[in-house]
Order: C-alpha cells, then sequence, then structure tokens
C-alpha cells in the first residue's frame, strides 16, 4: 500500500513522496494458497470444467475474463517472461494440465490449448505476425535513435575525487 504526497506540481512534473507499506504473505498464507490449488487441480483432473473453474477460482483479473486464455507463446518468449511455466509444460500433452506451479504472482495450473512444430515464417501464413516483428524493429530503431539524441545534449561533467 502507497501513501503518495503531492509536494509539487508544474505542467505534467510531479513532485511527490511516499510511504510505502508493503505486504508480506504469511508461512500460513502460502500454505492455505498451496492447498487450495491442489484442490483446484483434483477438481480438474477428476473432470471439472476448466472455464468454470477459472470463473470460479481465478484472481487474475486480467485473463479472469478470457476465460484464462494467457495467450500464444513461443518457448523463448515464455522462458524469458515465466520460466516456471515452461517446466511446468514440460509433458503436457494438448488439452491437459500442469501440476501446479508457483511464481512470484502465486499458483498456477496451465492447460495447454495447442501446440504448433517450429516451422520457417511464410508471408502467406505469418502476414499479422510478421508485421508485428517489422513494426516493433522499427519502433526500436526510433527509440535508440531519440536516446542518442538526447545523450547529445546532455552535459556530464566527471569531477576527480580527492583522497
Amino acid at each position: 500500500f502507497h501513501i503518495i504526497q503531492l509536494l509539487e506540481r508544474r505542467g505534467d512534473k510531479i513532485h511527490t513522496r511516499h510511504i510505502l507499506v508493503a505486504l508480506k504473505p504469511t508461512k500460513e498464507d502460502e500454505v492455505a494458497a498451496a492447498n487450495k490449488i491442489k484442490k483446484i487441480y483434483n477438481e480438474l483432473e477428476n473432470g471439472a470444467d476448466f472455464v468454470k473453474m477459472v470463473e470460479k477460482y481465478s484472481q487474475d483479473e486480467s485473463t479472469n475474463k478470457q476465460q484464462g486464455h494467457l495467450g500464444t507463446f513461443e518457448i523463448d518468449q515464455l522462458r524469458q517472461t515465466a520460466k516456471e511455466f515452461v517446466f511446468a509444460l514440460q509433458g503436457v500433452k494438448v488439452g491437459g494440465y500442469s501440476d501446479p506451479v508457483k511464481t512470484k504472482y502465486g499458483f498456477h495450473i496451465l492447460r495447454l490449448n495447442s501446440r504448433e512444430q517450429p516451422r520457417e515464417l511464410s508471408l502467406k501464413k505469418d502476414w499479422d505476425k510478421i508485421s508485428e516483428m517489422a513494426l516493433a524493429y522499427k519502433k526500436q530503431q526510433e527509440f535508440k535513435k531519440y536516446l542518442e539524441e538526447i545523450k547529445e545534449g546532455i552535459y556530464i561533467e566527471i569531477k576527480p575525487t580527492m583522497s
């Protein structure tokens, strides 16, 4: 939780200070969450509907409304953002569930909706993806150019320290 004090505002610039009270779950909280995810996993293994379980139990507001869908990921992309998911999905068959996995966000059960074999990109099949990649590359180049321009206008003075 944050309490933020606004000290000064000049146009779009603000000067603030804050008090932070961090939430630290206790060992009991973690055990309770682990027991809950195991119960959910057992219900899924016994035939419970995944979408209904998402609606009933998921606390991820960003995916709850999409029936738990995280999106489509390449393994390398997933390895960079959630390496725990890569390990959890090893050996899981399409339509199957991972064992419960813990990340910094909490406990997860993953359902593998599909798996595609690696292949060469083609303009016909992958136009949207190639277009997104090209746009991301162009944005990155423009951002680098912008940073170089900013660096030119910044004065840095390095003074030797007296020991």
